[in-house]
């Protein structure tokens, strides 16, 4: 199912993915994006089509999203939110989901085996998981199903997602 692959990519167990899809309350602000948000919420700052690329600007909706639930990033990391815009897309499972990712000035060391923010270089952002490459500083990108993507792919940044609000 999309939930099972989604929590894999995240590498956590389906339980915990699970345990935030039905948490629909608004949680505390974590300590470390305290003072960075206004009454818990931080700004959604794009949006994804159902090609799961990454578009800045106002999404349809509301322009807020609920805190993270816990600390799921270094201190002083920024976090930024982009929402699901895929309906009547292969990925219309995830319209509506807001993304959480944990900005990254070049390639996290965490990206490998992650769903990613990735920036191409030379092009547009994506939202991919991120796999090793066939040449030095390159990388193999997949679509979430793990159908299609990009090969051997130079990358400008990789931020991981840290967090799918469904």
């Amino acid at each position: 199912s999309d939930i099972e692959c989604i929590a894999r990519m995240l590498k956590m167990p389906v339980a915990r993915f699970l345990a935030g899809v039905r948490d629909t309350s608004a949680p505390a602000v974590p300590n470390h994006l305290v003072g960075a948000v206004e009454s818990g919420d931080l700004p959604i700052t794009g949006w994804i089509d159902g090609l799961l690329v990454v578009h800045e600007g106002k999404p349809r909706g509301p322009s807020t999203a609920p805190a993270l639930p816990e600390p799921g990033v270094p201190a002083g990391s920024e976090v930024r939110v982009l929402r699901c815009q895929t309906q009547g897309s292969m990925f219309d499972g995830l319209d509506g989901a807001l993304v959480y990712f944990s900005v990254s000035e070049g390639v996290d060391a965490n990206a490998v085996g992650h769903i990613c923010v990735v920036r191409v270089r030379g092009g547009e952002a994506l939202l991919r998981v991120v796999k090793r490459g066939y040449q030095t500083g390159r990388f193999n990108l997949s679509m979430l199903n793990g159908i299609g993507g990009e090969e051997d792919a130079e990358l400008d940044s990789a931020s991981p997602v840290v967090w799918l609000r469904m």
